[in-house]
Order: C-alpha cells, then sequence, then structure tokens
C-alpha cells in the first residue's frame, strides 16, 4: 500500500500540464471564431453601404460650384530660328576684308566679307578693253558697208564679235561681285568660319575636317520671328487651333506672347505626338542685346477649349471600391435658413470627378459635379455612401475648411 501511494502523486502532478495545454487551445479556437462571426471593419470605401450606427455625427463642407475655366496644355519645347542661312563663296579666292562680327546684328544686303579677285580682275580689265575695241570695229564696217565699201558679211562678223566680247565681260562681272558676300536676310551673323586670307571656294574645304562641296563660309540666323517647338499628345490634336495666342515663358524667366503657327498632321512614330510650331514676335533689329537666344527651353502654355468645371481642394479627392476617382458631398435634406448654425444635414453620395488641370494653392479643377454642391472637404474617410451626417461649414467663405471631424474621440 506504502508502495501505490508516491505513484498516485506521481499521476497528478504529470496531469496539470496537459490541462494546462488543453485549455490554451479552447480560448484560442475561441478567439478564432469571434473573429469569424465579428468581423473588424478594417477600411471604409467611398461606397461602402451605410452602416446600421453611425459614429459620425459631422463634417467640414464647403459649397462650391462650375465655374467657367480655359483648359490648358503645358508643354516643353525649344527656341528656333525662323530660317537659318548657310552662306558658301560661289567663287574662289583669298578672302580679302572682313566687314562683320560674329554676333552682330545684320540687314539683307549688308557686305560680310570680299574675295580678292586675282586675275580675274586682270581679266576684267582685258575684257572691257576688248569690248571697246570690238564696238570700234563694228562701227567702222558699218560705216564702210554703208558707203558701199565693205561687204555685208563682214559688217555681221564685227558685230558677233561684239556680242561675244560683251558676254565675256558680264560674265567675268558676275564673277567679280560674287566675289562680295552679303547678308541674305536680316538677322544675327552667328558664325564666320574664315579669316583674312583664307583660300576659300566651291571645291575648297573650310577649316578642320572632312572636305565638304562648298563648306559654309558664315552662318546668318533670321530670328524675327522666333519659332518655339513642341510636341502635342496625340489626345489633345483635335483641341489646338491655328493662330490661338499662347504664353510663352522661356528658361531665363521672360514671358511672351506668341501664336500657334502651324500644327504637324503626321504623328511622329516613336512618341505620337505632332510637332507645333509657335511664332514669337520680338523687335530685335540693330539692338539686338535681348532677343531670344536660339535652343533655349522654354514652356509653353496652349489653350485647349472652354469649359464648365468646379475647383475642389486637393485633398478632398477619394477612391471608390471600383476604383473610381471622385469625391464625397451632401446632398441636404433642408438648406439652412438665415440665423441659423452654419450646419446642413443630408446624406452623403459619391461623385466620380474627371481631373482636366490643376489649380492654385493646392487645388484642381475637376468635371463631373452637380453645381452647386456641398463638397465634403474633411472627414470624408469615415462617411460611407449612403449614410447621413451633418455638414459644417464657414458662410463668410464656403471654400474654406473650418470644421474639424466630430468622430466622438476628439480625433480627425
Amino acid at each position: 500500500m506504502s508502495d501505490y501511494l508516491p505513484n498516485l502523486a506521481n499521476d497528478r502532478e504529470s496531469v496539470k500540464p496537459k490541462l494546462t495545454v488543453i485549455v490554451i487551445i479552447i480560448v484560442t479556437l475561441a478567439w478564432f471564431a469571434s473573429s469569424l462571426v465579428f468581423p473588424p471593419n478594417l477600411e471604409v470605401y467611398a461606397d461602402e453601404p451605410a452602416p446600421a450606427r453611425a459614429d459620425i455625427s459631422s463634417v467640414a463642407v464647403a459649397k462650391v460650384a462650375h465655374d467657367d475655366l480655359m483648359q490648358t496644355l503645358n508643354l516643353y519645347g525649344t527656341t528656333q530660328a525662323n530660317e537659318r542661312f548657310d552662306i558658301r563663296a560661289e567663287v574662289t579666292g583669298e578672302v580679302a576684308e572682313i566687314l562683320a562680327e560674329e554676333g552682330q546684328w545684320v540687314t539683307i544686303g549688308d557686305k560680310i566679307l570680299t574675295i580678292a579677285p586675282r586675275e580675274r580682275g586682270l581679266r576684267l580689265s582685258e575684257l572691257r578693253a576688248r569690248v571697246s575695241q570690238q564696238e570700234i570695229d563694228y562701227k567702222s564696217a558699218r560705216n564702210l558697208a554703208q558707203k558701199g565699201l565693205q561687204s555685208q558679211s563682214r559688217v555681221q562678223n564685227a558685230l558677233a564679235q561684239l556680242n561675244e566680247a560683251r558676254a565675256e565681260l558680264k560674265e567675268a562681272q558676275i564673277a567679280v561681285n560674287l566675289g562680295v558676300i552679303r547678308a541674305p536676310a536680316s538677322g544675327i551673323l552667328e558664325s564666320l568660319n574664315v579669316d583674312v586670307g583664307a583660300l576659300v571656294g566651291p571645291n575648297i574645304r573650310v577649316g578642320s575636317g572632312a572636305f565638304t562641296d562648298g563648306d559654309s563660309i558664315a552662318m546668318v540666323l533670321d530670328v524675327e520671328p522666333t519659332i518655339v517647338v513642341a510636341y502635342v499628345p496625340e489626345k489633345y490634336h483635335g483641341m489646338v487651333q491655328l493662330g490661338r495666342e499662347v504664353t510663352v515663358k522661356t528658361a531665363d524667366e521672360r514671358t511672351i506672347v506668341g501664336h500657334v503657327k502651324t500644327l504637324a498632321s503626321l504623328a511622329d512614330e516613336a512618341t505620337r505626338t505632332f510637332k507645333v510650331e509657335i511664332e514669337v514676335k520680338q523687335e530685335v533689329g540693330v539692338s539686338h542685346e535681348n532677343y531670344i537666344p536660339v535652343g533655349m527651353t522654354a514652356q509653353i502654355t496652349l489653350p485647349l477649349q472652354q469649359l464648365k468645371a468646379t475647383l475642389v481642394p486637393t485633398s478632398s479627392l477619394t477612391i471608390s471600391r471600383d476604383n473610381q476617382l471622385g469625391v464625397k458631398v451632401i446632398l441636404p435634406k433642408d438648406q439652412p435658413a438665415t440665423g441659423e448654425a452654419n450646419k446642413i444635414t443630408g446624406q452623403v453620395q459619391f461623385f466620380p470627378a474627371k481631373i482636366v488641370q490643376q489649380g492654385a494653392d493646392n487645388q484642381i479643377w475637376v468635371t463631373g459635379l452637380p453645381s452647386p454642391v456641398w463638397l465634403i472637404t474633411s472627414g470624408f474617410g469615415y462617411t460611407p455612401d449612403g449614410s447621413y451626417v451633418t455638414g459644417i461649414f464657414d458662410a463668410s467663405d464656403a471654400k474654406e475648411v473650418i470644421a474639424p471631424l466630430n468622430d466622438g474621440s476628439g480625433n480627425e
């Protein structure tokens, strides 16, 4: 008997850990079962049905309405010259003198440089002398023919020689004139690639690099007007109007006004965008210090179309259960009467909204809302679609958020 009692005590001690494990398992299963029967409300979507009991009693609202908006498109482009003129030597010779400087404003017809005629000058004198002699011979033959002392064939031969001499003289004179390089248009003499004494000509390479037939010896940029080139996305192509006034802001903070000059009908194959050219007139003239440089970056504000849109705070935008962007509004049961507190009660409704343009001061222009409407500006995350809430607003400025959300805890 004494041997059995110690064994019974040992059995009782071994049962205690087993009971503890069983209790822990039962408690764990009960906790999982309660989460399935009463799932926690982790997230409220914009269009989720209203709960049976609403803990939210008030939200901040602002009265907003449609306004006229000129929808604009912001683009980035670069300035370009209206036209670029590469000047090439059409005759062979040495540069005799340079009459203009790089960066200088030149007017059409101004001399830029001259090419020394060399042997052409001597040949010109010889041809003039030959023409004079042929004129004398022709007159003499004609006079003799009138007296019957010269045949008519001799007269015709003298006339042919005179015409030939005159043609050679004219050709030589043209060659000499081609030695005077003039500005083909008014603009900026952007580059001058030769010095005095340099040999130039149609088949002479200018400067270093590979040979090119008739290299440019100078370049003139026509910047009156200046062209700003940008590319319009395909979805806006039909909204761009030729001749419409455009605002251009250059990288050096100058704001100027231009007009839409051309819009391409063929899209760029790589970007699917359409080239647009903005013409910007600038009075440069001989005082060209303030002209817009070519190749500078510019921001373009391009008007597209007139819209009826609503300006709302960016923070009032939300997402519905089906991933629609929009806002929540209160559809009031009764309009507030004069003298009453700045409150309005109604049902919450979600409206999809389409963003059309960025506004100022953290506001954004949207379409798709009724007008006017009470916009929930604060607390919309706790107001399911279809619930009834009280909106608090500022009568002096309906667009200002003045009342915090009251959720019973003092926290928004």
